[in-house]
């Protein structure tokens, strides 16, 4: 049973890695495309009605399908009863947003903005019946569907948007794209994933279900709000531009460091879940997750902080690279995002949704403190609030597994130590590179090549774990069938 669940678990986590890393660079790679043909102001409005967006969809896709995945039984009737329950409350949320975007839109001072909100906030919809077709896929760690679902959506909305913009569509292009990818990924998985919506509805089932989940999602959208709060902020302080730059300047680390985070997220919290009562497996296994995540992310954000700027100028052009330091400020935060990320994921597998709502209690109020002190001082004092904020979270997340679990402070930090220490020795080599009078080109290929040799080079050296267990895991996906 362990070694089937192992190899279940590992299954899950390449094709979620390839769904998040992978299926998510064919994206990437077309909003560069989008990037060097829009105006940055356009990125600007859309960077704020992504914020509505995002904090709207939290009620429809957070606490709903969290339940399902973590409940240790479940039927036809709970997914039913969930999926119109969450249908139900997107309806509210749409006809809310509806009336009140040209409040927004006067706020803001952009007038178009209010046909905007109404377009996006369609994704409601969508995003509710994703949602629960998630959890499904989830519960039954069929990640590969995952992987397709958002390839296809990754291409075909990207297409879409690049044929609009050529077209003169300034803004919508972005709209289009969004709203393409993911009814695009909503649409694969429909004709893939065994479940269907029915007309079932129990008042018990959602009531039971709901107990676990509206903590999660109260979490969640305590969280959200804050997270998107410095977007809110620099909409309404600061012009288009800025926003774009500071927000274009956020998605080069949250492709990397995010994706890989929310990957393990992903596969480990349902495979964690099933050994809930079993402490000091739980210690085990996560204390190899911090290990191999801390491995993979420490030298990416690193290697991102050295080559920020030929990096802009080669994929961007010049027009972008006042983004420059937010990457390279936001990278940092980043990497200390992982510690507390993966500790709630283990307190959420425990079934302590209560503790991590009052995490968010404890946490949120001390990071916006922060953040508004911030404003009064620029907006790369703003990016910078995200690593002050990170470390605040860091001491106030890792304490509960201190006591559920034994894993506290020093013994994380310990494991995290050396990806860190050969992650600045890699950063460093390549600094050395970077003096050379080369092309952005030519100095971002080597300074490339140079930290990966560095980097691997001396973990092999050094014989770290994390190192040879990814070694092994990549083996061992290399001779499966499946």
């Amino acid at each position: 049973m362990a070694e089937i669940r192992k190899s279940t678990i590992v299954s899950g986590l390449l094709w979620k890695f390839a769904e998040r890393i992978l299926a998510q660079l064919v994206g990437f790679a077309l909003s560069i495309v989008l990037a060097r043909i829009l105006d940055p102001s356009a990125y600007g409005l859309i960077a704020i009605v992504n914020v509505f967006t995002a904090i709207t969809s939290v009620f429809v896709t957070s606490g709903f399908s969290t339940s399902l995945i973590q409940s240790q039984r479940v039927d036809e009737t709970d997914f039913c009863s969930i999926f119109w329950a969450a249908m139900f409350v997107s309806s509210i949320i749409y006809a809310g947003m509806f009336f009140i975007s040209p409040c927004i839109a006067s706020f803001y001072k952009e007038p178009c903005l209010t046909p905007i909100i109404r377009v996006c906030s369609l994704i409601l919809f969508i995003g509710a019946f994703n949602s629960i077709q998630g959890a499904y896929v989830s519960r039954h760690m069929q990640f590969r569907l995952f992987f397709f679902a958002s390839l296809f959506g990754s291409l075909g909305s990207g297409a879409i948007g690049i044929v609009m913009a050529i077209l003169g569509c300034g803004v919508w292009s972005l709209v289009a794209q969004s709203l393409a990818n993911s009814l695009i990924n909503t649409a694969v998985l429909f004709f893939f994933v065994p479940w269907k919506p029915r007309l079932l509805f129990s008042i018990e089932s959602a009531k039971n279900l709901m107990g676990y989940g509206w903590k999660i999602l109260a979490s969640d959208l305590f969280g959200t709000i804050y997270n998107n709060l410095r977007t809110l902020i620099l909409g309404k302080v600061y012009t288009t531009s800025d926003l774009a730059f500071y927000s274009r300047g956020q998605s080069f680390p949250d492709l990397l460091s995010t994706n890989i985070s929310s990957t393990l997220s992903a596969v480990l919290f349902p495979a964690l879940s099933k050994i809930s009562d079993d402490m000091d497996s739980m210690k085990i296994a996560f204390g190899r997750i911090l290990k191999c995540v801390s491995f993979a992310v420490f030298p990416i954000m690193t290697m991102l902080i050295v080559v920020a700027r030929p990096l802009v100028a080669v994929l961007l052009t010049d027009k972008w690279i006042d983004c420059v330091p937010f990457i390279q400020i936001i990278a940092v935060a980043r990497m200390m995002d992982i510690v507390p990320s993966q500790n709630l994921q283990v307190i959420r597998a425990l079934g302590r949704s209560d503790i991590a709502l009052k995490l968010e209690f404890i946490k949120k109020p001390l990071c916006l403190i922060v953040t508004l002190v911030s404003c009064m001082f620029g907006i790369k004092a703003v990016a910078f609030s995200w690593v002050v904020c990170a470390f605040i979270e860091v001491l106030v997340d890792v304490y509960p597994n201190r006591l559920l679990i034994g894993y506290g402070y020093r013994a994380q930090t310990t494991d995290c130590l050396p990806a860190l220490f050969l992650s600045l020795v890699m950063g460093a080599s390549m600094l050395l590179i970077g003096i050379m009078p080369l092309p952005p080109f030519s100095l971002l290929l080597l300074e490339v090549i140079v930290g990966a040799v560095v980097y691997l080079g001396l973990s092999y050296a050094f014989r770290l774990s994390a190192f040879f267990e990814l070694l092994t895991v990549l083996r061992g996906a290399l001779g499966r069938t499946e």
